[in-house]
Parts: C-alpha cells; structure tokens; sequence
C-alpha cells in the first residue's frame, strides 16, 4: 500500500492518505459510522446525529499540519452531514496544490456506505465544506490572552468576571432541538466580563484517553461553543446555532483534555474565539466564527439524500414586477378570447408595428371569464389547440417581414392551477403546452400569460410582460412564476 502512494493518515476519523502523482495536493479518506465513532451519537439535533461542525474543522486542521501548512483561512459548511443509524459514511478531503498566492483549496465530501461491495457505486458524492489553507497563522492577530496579556489565561477565572449559572444548561439546549449526551455536556464553569464570556471545558472520562489523537477534539470544541447560548451572546431568542464559517484559524498546540476559551463578539452570530489548555498555554485561536441557525429541512440522512435531493416540484413563487415597466410598450390583438374593453381601445391597429402582439386564446372563456363544464370537453380542448396553432403559424410566418423583432403573448384563464385556483382549464392547459413548444423555437420572444379574469390582473399585464420572464400566472394583481423546488417523499410514495 505505501509504495502505491497510500499511507496512514494518522487521524481517529480518517484511515488514509493518497500522496497523488499527478499533483502536489493530497487525498485523505475515512469512513466514520455509530459503531466505529460511538461518541457522535451524543451529538444529537433536532433527532438526526449530525457530525459536529467542530469535526470538520479538525479534518481541517489535520489536512493542512499533513499538507505544511500552518493555518485554515477560511472553511464554510454548506451542508449538514447526518449520520446513519447503521451503516456508515465514507469521507474525503481534497486538498489542491498550492496556488500564486500560496493557498490550498480544500473539499469535503461524504458518501453512504452500507457494507456491501459495491452499494454505494450509484450514490453520488456531496459536498459539505469547502475552504482554503494558509500558510500564515492568525497568532499576530490574536486578541489578548495566548501570550499570556491583559485579559488572558494567566489569572483564572479572569479577575472581576461575573459567575453565570450553566446548571440548565442543556436542558435548555434540549428544549431548542440539541439533545446533547454526556460526550458532548462538557461545559464546567462559565463568567461574564463585559462583553466577554469566558469559559472551562472538559472531556467525559471515556473520551480523555482519546484527547491525544486529535489537534483538538471536536466534543470539547463543541463544549466551548455552548458558552455562546449561557451567555445569551446571540439575543434571547433561544434558536438552535451550529457553526458555519470559521475564519483564521490557528491551532498551536494538540491533545488537550481540559480547556479554557475566551468568546468575543465579532459581528452579527459571529464570535472569535482564545483557547488555552488548563496551564493557560495556548491551543487554539479563531480570528472568526459566524453561527447560523438550522432548519429541520436541511437535515438529509446520507443514506436518502440523493433520492430527496433527486425529486422536486413545481412551485409558484411570488414576482416582484416593476410598477410602470410596460408603460412604453405598444401591442395588437389578435384571437377571439374575451376582454376587457379597456384592453381592446389601448390596441393600435397596426399589428406589424407593434411591439407585442396579445394572442386572447379562446381558453380565456366568455366574459365575466367563467370557465364552464363545456370548457372541459375534449372535443373544446382540441378546437382552442387548433386555433392557437393556427395563430401561432401565422404570426411566425410574418415575423421575417417585420424590421423589428416583435414578442407573442399568450393569454389564458386558469390553464394552470396553485393555491386556491379551481380546476384547471383543460384547453388551456392544453394551449401552454403548445405554446411551451414555440418558446424552444423562438427563445424570447413568446411569453406565456395565465390570468384569473381580475381586473387589477389585467392592469398588471403589460408590467408582467416586460418582467423578462417566460412564463407568469397572475393572480389578483400578483404575478407568480415556477420553479422547481425540492420535495421530500410521504412515507408511502
């Protein structure tokens, strides 16, 4: 394995590192699960194990001390990892070679494993962090304490900090959706000075043996982030915060069992962070934490990603026209659809001078815009479809004799439905689905128009029209557009 470019890699969530012979960059792997890392079930939020995002920034760390570099400049995590509850997750940490500026881009990935050879083969990888590796530490910047000044580690606790009670602690981390295990309650003391919280640390009994193997355990980084929620540093509204961007971070010394940090505030949810061990000798420091809070939502086990990930829906999401934007505009009509009068007398009679010609398709229905039973009729549907492709014909025809380029707008009734619509409008369902095949055709400049007869719907169209956008129900005044977005399955799909 060695001489094939494959080595240990020396880490408890790692197993290997691939030297790469095309490049000065690195590979590492690993594969983590309940049975192996037992610890990470103590890591529960909002019911699903989650790896800890301080996990991720210890890969990190790890990636760049095996790669010489000396700090992570930046590491965001865009995705929760979920753990399962058997099985287990194959990782990979990318780590490119250095670019102009001396940096390294780094990617971690994550792929469900089951066991079996070959069961993940159809499981694509996903991505939940990316960031870079600096070969300059963040120690110049570091806020007093790690060389031992005012408002450091040397004097403890620090003199004049208020004692802050932490005994409901996680109890009220539980109540907001982070059920945290003994692994994870390692939070001792914590003081307030100012503006400043100061925290104590330790791990479990079970987990100090293993403190040595990590730069800095992720159970008990994690413990020195709960000082965040005692101190009430973020506001009182009690949500849920994980970590979601670490800038600038140092780490000077490894294998601590007990910590004390100082957490600073350094913008909106974000702190910086100052970790000594309990000598007071500096371990960690953090120029930039930002926190964000986590919706259920985001929370994919890894064994169902890719299939939630692979099905979607259309959804109508609201559009913000521009008040005036069609006031410029000039259109004729054509079609036999109903209208109203206001409509007809704004049209010049012009039809190849116009801008936009307005096709009323017959799916409108008879004024005031009723769509009755005779509207569904399948003999109906296929007489509106042919009328419109009769238009549809007409008006291509004539457009290389116009000098300039003129855009179709088709208008229907209830062709399509969302919210509290009624039924859909067979012909006119039957109309987008014609018309939809003329945009492929001419890319811009056939726009597809569904109203529901109001008259403050009306009034919008020529801002709709001019919104640059292919396809827009109105409804009451209010333009909506779709878009595929993501759906879970029901438990019987």
């Amino acid at each position: 394995m060695r001489s094939a470019g494959f080595l240990g890699a020396e880490h408890p969530l790692l197993t290997t590192t691939v030297d790469l012979a095309h490049s000065d960059g690195a590979l590492f792997t690993g594969r983590i699960s309940l049975d192996s890392h037992a610890w990470l079930a103590d890591h529960t939020v909002m019911g699903n194990v989650l790896l800890p995002g301080t996990a991720f920034l210890e890969l990190a760390l790890h990636a760049a001390r095996a790669t010489g570099m000396k700090a992570v400049g930046e590491l965001t995590l865009e995705q929760p990892l979920v753990l399962p509850e058997t099985g287990g997750v194959f990782l990979q940490l990318a780590v490119s070679e250095p670019d102009g500026d001396g940096l390294r881009t780094l990617t971690i990935h994550s792929r469900p494993h089951r066991g079996g050879t070959g069961d993940s083969d159809e499981v694509t990888w996903q991505r939940h962090a990316v960031g870079t590796l600096s070969g300059e530490d963040s120690r110049e910047h570091a806020h007093g304490g790690l060389r031992g000044e005012e408002g450091g580690f040397a004097v403890w606790p620090p003199t004049g900090a208020r004692l802050l009670s932490s005994s409901e602690t996680y109890a009220e981390f539980g109540a907001a959706g982070m059920d945290y295990g003994p692994v994870f309650q390692g939070l001792r003391s914590a003081w307030r000075s100012g503006d400043d919280v100061f925290v104590e640390v330790a791990l479990s009994d079970e987990e100090t043996e293993h403190a040595a193997r990590f730069g800095v355990h992720p159970a008990l980084l994690d413990s020195v982030l709960h000082g965040v929620g005692v101190g009430k540093m973020f506001g009182e509204d009690e949500q849920a915060r994980l970590p979601f961007s670490w800038s600038g971070v140092t780490l000077h010394s490894t294998g601590a069992p007990v910590l004390r940090a100082r957490l600073s505030p350094a913008g909106e949810n974000s702190v910086r962070l100052s970790i000594a061990d309990s000598e007071g000798r500096p371990v960690l420091h953090v120029e930039r934490l930002a926190m964000r809070k986590l919706s259920p939502d985001q929370l994919v086990p890894a064994e169902d990603s890719v299939v939630k990930r692979s099905l979607f829906q259309v959804s109508w999401s609201a559009l913000q026209v521009t008040p005036g934007a069609g006031s410029s505009w000039s259109y004729s009509v054509i079609g036999e659809g109903d209208a109203p009068e206001a409509l007809w007398e704004g049209a010049t009679g012009e039809h190849g001078a116009a801008t936009h010609a307005l096709l009323l398709s017959k799916a409108l229905g008879a004024a005031p815009y009723v769509v009755t039973d005779t509207t569904m009729e399948p003999d109906e549907a296929l007489s509106v479809a042919a009328g419109t492709l009769e238009h549809l014909r007409g008006w291509a025809a004539s457009a290389a004799d116009r000098a300039e380029e003129q855009t179709l707008v088709v208008v229907t009734r209830y062709a399509v439905s969302f919210g509290d619509d009624p039924e859909i409008n067979a012909p006119g369902a039957t109309v987008w689905g014609l018309v939809r095949s003329a945009q492929s055709e001419y890319p811009g400049r056939v726009v597809l128009v569904d109203i529901d007869g109001d008259e403050a719907s009306w009034a919008a169209l020529p801002d709709v029209v001019l919104s640059g956008e292919s396809q827009v129900a109105v409804r009451h005044g209010l333009a909506h557009i779709p878009r595929l977005t993501p759906t879970t399955p029901q438990p019987d799909d």
